[in-house]
């Protein structure tokens, strides 16, 4: 049946309801009131631009995702992180002090997701996104400019209805070159990952998220040369 929540209005969806489009409430402060009114709803709506992705992914699809990924991000492994973390926090501080003590209004939920995609870049894929040494507006980084486009359109995804969503991202000549350059850059990161070879990878792959998924990718490979030689036999 249809998921639990508040029925959407024509062509505005939730937008107008959850505060968004008339009250200026901000985006956290409507997922809290959603989350509090109806749980977690929003597996369907992610569905939409990341149908792959672990927070869409059911049954055997999300425990085999579940199992690479999870681990990578439990307490252990954090804290061998730590410095890294530290180090980030640093270049975030030194950005704010940097600013004139004239500048009295600092954007600080897109400095933290700046902050989050920059730890999540050097930890998952020992990948510099680079958006702590540049502004959104000068950050030349192709992999990082389409990442912030996607985080940009969950409001409007999220609180719109399905079928508006899906039929603005499918017409979306800017969504449609943003989801290939970050198909791009993973490939060629996974390509670089696999020349490192198999005991580099085995060692990396405790620590590295990359190096889980080719690990994966590399175990998958092997067991269908080994069922394809059985069948043959």
């Amino acid at each position: 049946g249809p998921l639990p929540g508040m029925p959407p209005q024509f062509l505005l969806g939730n937008l107008a309801q959850s505060g968004l489009l008339f009250d200026k409430a901000s985006l956290p402060e409507a997922h809290i009131a959603f989350k509090q009114r109806y749980g977690d709803i929003y597996v369907q709506k992610f569905s939409i631009v990341i149908p792959h992705g672990l927070i869409s992914s059911k049954g055997a699809k999300y425990k085999r995702h579940a199992g690479l990924t999870l681990p990578l991000f439990r307490r252990g492994k954090i804290v061998s992180n730590f410095d890294l973390i530290v180090d980030c926090v640093d270049k975030l501080l030194i950005r704010w002090r940097a600013k004139s003590p004239q500048h009295v209004h600092l954007d600080i939920v897109q400095q933290s997701q700046n902050f989050l995609l920059a730890i999540f870049g050097l930890i998952g894929f020992d990948y510099d996104m680079e958006t702590l040494d540049n502004d959104n507006d000068t950050n030349k980084n192709e992999l990082t400019k389409a990442l912030q486009y996607f985080l940009s359109n969950f409001n409007m995804m999220l609180f719109s209805p399905k079928i508006l969503s899906t039929i603005y991202f499918k017409l979306s000549s800017q969504y449609r070159q943003s989801q290939k350059t970050i198909e791009q850059y993973f490939d060629r990161m996974i390509k670089q990952e696999l020349d490192n070879g198999k005991e580099l990878i085995a060692q990396r792959k405790r620590t590295s998220l990359i190096a889980s998924l080719v690990g994966s990718l590399q175990q998958d490979e092997e067991m269908e040369t080994n069922k394809s030689e059985i069948e043959i036999d």
